[in-house]
């Protein structure tokens, strides 16, 4: 599996261990406002017959990033997928807890 930092192999690796059906880095084909497109979310989850995305947020260091992350977020939600983003630093430090409320997240959609 190819990840793009150590955070989201923490998170991997826990919801590998909790046997939890996950897609990493895998493209989704979408309906966007250009057409059809390609998107990889970090983390393409299901669990107990709901899906999610689990996005591991590093540093934005210029507004047009964060603006570009929001379109992505937009393009995922009009396609009726949900996203909770969580910290780099939280996600690396504290894998568990991570997982814990994104399945808790989940579970109330």
């Amino acid at each position: 599996m190819n990840f793009r930092s150590q955070s989201e192999v923490k998170i991997a690796e826990e919801l590998d261990k909790r046997g939890i059906c996950f897609f990493p880095n895998s493209a989704l084909r979408l309906t966007t406002k250009k057409g059809r497109e390609n998107k990889e979310p970090d983390f393409f989850v299901l669990y107990n017959k709901k899906y999610a995305i689990l996005e591991v947020d590093g540093i934005s260091h210029t507004s047009e990033r964060r603006v570009e992350k929001q379109e992505r977020e937009r393009d995922f939600e009009i396609n009726g997928m949900r996203i909770f983003r969580f910290d780099s630093n939280q996600c690396y430090n504290n894998p568990s807890l991570v997982v814990d409320e994104f399945l808790e997240l989940l579970n109330n959609i």
